[in-house]
């Protein structure tokens, strides 16, 4: 997943279906360090629980 991706993705209202497509979704740690905004960091920090 990039970045750009991941930031439009968190502004969906049904965001969480893109776990029933894949069930693994890679996020590398140089997309998680161009993260400016507080929403998509929270969404990532939740999806393991």
């Amino acid at each position: 997943m990039d970045t750009s991706f991941l930031i439009d993705w968190t502004k969906y209202d049904k965001r969480d279906l893109l776990f029933s497509c894949y069930e693994i979704v890679f996020i590398t740690e140089s997309v998680l360090n161009e993260i400016r905004t507080e929403v998509p960091l929270i969404w990532v920090s939740n999806l393991d629980e």
